[in-house]
């Protein structure tokens, strides 16, 4: 047990390390780490005028523009042709030799761009979160924006766990032009058609068709004031299905990849 969980802490590193490795992923992370100092500094600003709705609604901002700016520009750099690189630097030929089968290469990627991206937008979101809390004057303010922190929080992290498999589905194994189209039309499209949707299906349910829809759903449905169970089971399932989705979509792009030994 304690070998498998000690093997199992390595495939993570090694994933962080291939997701971090490049120039890009580095920039990105960067200017995520720039954008939480940013952000940081708009608390006390708004602290200091006695803002207390600016402060509730700063980890929300903060949450988004992590999120849809700095974990996208993350989640692409790590994900562009990845298991292309993998290849022809004979990373999973690697692995296989010492016994890790595509199961556990694909954990290794997937928990590796999981963990950077919950880290930085995760991470930064709830540094945010927590600043701000600590600034807000009062019982109540200070409650607000915790919970607002909260909702934030879950919703980067929610970030997270989804467009990890999502990017590498759609951009692991293609070009960078065609893995770009992919991811944007992953993302866009179902947002672009939820209006249409929600002619046909319950207009609770097209809201959440899409990726962003679901993600912004599940936050609002921890908001203050706005907590509602049945929007964030809704949004929660969604997403699981995304996610279920894009792993079964990578393993048999796997297994095309890996077909035989010699390969």
């Amino acid at each position: 047990m304690v070998r498998r969980r000690s093997r199992g802490r390595g495939l993570v590193a090694l994933g962080g390390v291939l997701v971090r490795g490049g120039p890009a992923a580095k920039i990105a992370i960067g200017f995520g780490v720039a954008c939480v100092l940013g952000f940081c500094g708009l608390a006390v600003v708004f602290a200091r005028r006695g803002s207390a709705p600016a402060l509730a609604g700063l980890p929300v901002l903060a949450s988004t523009a992590l999120a849809f700016g700095v974990g996208v520009l993350i989640a692409f750099a790590g994900s562009m042709r990845a298991f292309r690189h993998d290849a022809d630097q004979g990373i999973d030929l690697l692995m296989r030799a010492r016994g890790v089968g595509p199961g556990g290469y694909l954990w290794a990627r997937l928990a590796g761009l999981t963990v950077t991206l919950g880290c930085v937008v995760g991470g930064g979101t709830a540094l945010v979160g927590v600043v701000a809390t600590l600034l807000a004057r009062g019982g109540v303010p200070a409650l607000r924006t915790g919970q607002s922190a909260v909702a934030a929080t879950a919703f980067a992290l929610a970030f997270a766990v989804t467009l990890a498999p999502v990017a590498m589905a759609t951009l692991g194994s293609r070009s960078r032009g065609g893995g770009y189209l992919a991811l944007a039309a992953v993302l866009v499209i179902p947002e672009l058609v939820a209006p249409t949707l929600a002619q046909v299906i319950p207009p609770r349910w097209a809201e959440v068709c899409s990726i962003p829809g679901a993600l912004i759903a599940l936050r609002e449905a921890l908001s203050p004031g706005n907590v509602d169970l049945h929007a964030l089971g809704r949004a929660s399932a969604v997403l699981l299905g995304v996610i279920l989705l894009a792993v079964l979509v990578i393993r048999a792009e796997l297994s095309r990849s890996h077909r035989s030994p010699a390969t």
